[in-house]
């Protein structure tokens, strides 16, 4: 095979992309199958032919195995091939990465999720970690101030950090990014037992989140994961929820288009004691409710008369959205069915599968050791993702590490049928040996243990990888 310059882009694209043209070269192509006995453990007895590769859809071809000649006319026969490729994976110095990347993608990319280093003197990092305060912050500043001009004016931004740099990173962020548009930070419980070698054994980090503008930007509401609806109706399940708005800064006064009476059948309740309601007054409609707290000062409703109106559905508690119930003391009370089954996200994060040793866990059970120290939990960045990004967002990750933003994307994309697409930037050699195979495995399978793939729920997936050419970093991370 001809000498090929590194810093072309070589695509892995699963087989069921693949014309099975193209299959007979692929299956006499020895790097080809080699790296395929590695990376999914099959073994040496297993028959790698063509009956093998179509029902294996999910193996990836590696261009870089391949002819140029091979290679141009597999790519050639994609009629709209970038619109396919569905991660970029960038071994480079990240600052060169998002220099390069400001053409293409000025304002497109709606979240950004970073783990930098944190300036504690550990030395597993690729950027030095331990620089003094000053030059840290100039290191994170070039690339802040670069990641901002990729996002879009709805984007939003996630840096894990420890105590160590949490307030300087703070403040840079907020000059840096629209005053106020700081929304974080969030705590996340990493390690519940404690760091008992400190004075305070320390349980947690941080993540410090804003949005690029903080007008527009836009973040999710996420599921919640203990549903239980009290109630039960001919549309679905739903808990009550006061329609009285209890939000001290509202009332009569300054809000009096949401001052209104509102009139109850008691006549019309279902056998849990729920009532019809109705903005007319009349001789079924007779009970008379106005939004008051319980020392009978005035307040007002959460609803004008208007979203009332389209809530209510002739005299039917059943197919209403909105009802009344009499409490123990007589009064009446007005109700929203609330269906919801998302909420915000909270502030402190202490779910199952957020700790350090959680990320350590799964990368060993992919490759079968321990070949990356300290790798961020896969659902930490997954909440980051669906805090952050829609469906079909595009997710940016600049200090790539071992690739667990790339397998956030992938599982997120498996369980919701999105199309997530996702952009990593790394510059230590564990590029090759860890990153782009990780990706290469779990697209494969999302299950392995000990390096064994244990699910056959591989994905149709093409990713590009190349490397970039980069300038001599200077002791404070600029060029």
């Amino acid at each position: 095979m001809e000498e090929r310059n590194e810093l072309d882009p070589e695509y892995c694209i699963t087989l069921d992309n693949v014309p099975e043209g193209f299959y007979e070269e692929i299956a006499g192509n020895a790097e080809q199958i080699q790296e395929w006995r590695k990376l999914y453990h099959l073994s040496q007895k297993e028959q790698l032919n063509l009956e093998f590769m179509r029902d294996n859809p999910s193996l990836m071809v590696d261009t870089k195995y391949f002819s140029e000649e091979f290679k141009n006319q597999l790519l050639g026969s994609y009629t709209r091939l970038e619109s396919m490729v569905e991660g970029i994976l960038i071994h480079s110095e990240n600052l060169t990465a998002l220099s390069a990347l400001q053409e293409e993608y000025h304002g497109k990319i709606k979240c950004v999720y970073i783990d930098p280093p944190y300036n504690t003197g550990g030395k597993e990092f690729v950027y030095k970690d331990k620089y003094a305060h000053s030059t840290w912050l100039k290191m994170m500043r070039k690339r802040l101030e670069a990641a901002k001009d990729l996002l879009s004016e709805e984007g939003v931004y996630f840096v894990s950090i420890d105590d160590n740099e949490l307030a300087r990173l703070t403040l840079l962020a907020e000059e840096i990014f629209d005053n106020g548009a700081l929304i974080g930070p969030i705590i996340v419980q990493t390690n519940p037992g404690g760091r008992d070698y400190l004075h305070i054994a320390r349980t947690h980090e941080y993540i410090v989140v804003g949005l690029k503008d903080k007008e527009k930007g836009k973040t999710n509401e996420i599921k919640k994961t203990d549903v239980n609806f009290r109630y039960e109706d001919s549309r679905g399940g739903w808990n009550p929820r006061g329609l009285r708005n209890r939000n001290p800064k509202f009332n009569r006064t300054n809000r009096p288009n949401l001052f209104y009476p509102i009139y109850v059948n008691p006549a019309t309740a279902d056998p849990n004691g729920h009532a019809a309601v109705s903005l007319e007054n009349s001789e079924e409609y007779s009970i008379k409710i106005l939004p008051r707290n319980s020392k009978g000062v005035d307040d007002c409703w959460r609803w004008g008369k208007e979203k009332l109106e389209q809530n209510i559905k002739g005299n039917s508690p059943d197919k209403s959205n909105v009802i009344a119930y009499q409490k123990r003391d007589g009064k009446w009370r007005v109700m929203e069915k609330n269906r919801r089954t998302k909420t915000k996200v909270k502030s402190i994060w202490q779910d199952s599968g957020l700790r350090t040793e959680d990320g350590t866990r799964r990368v060993r059970s992919i490759f079968g050791n321990t070949v990356y120290d300290h790798p961020k939990p896969v659902e930490l960045v997954k909440k980051c993702i669906l805090l952050g990004a829609g469906k079909e967002d595009l997710i940016l990750d600049y200090f790539a590490g071992s690739g667990t933003t790339g397998e956030a994307v992938l599982e997120l994309n498996r369980a919701d049928r999105g199309r997530r697409k996702y952009i990593l930037i790394e510059q230590g050699e564990y590029f090759d040996t860890v990153l782009k195979p990780r990706i290469q495995k779990l697209v494969y399978s999302s299950q392995w243990k000990d390096g064994v793939p244990l699910t056959n729920d591989g994905l149709s997936h093409i990713f590009k990888y190349h490397k970039l050419e980069s300038a001599p970093l200077k002791e404070d991370g600029t060029e």
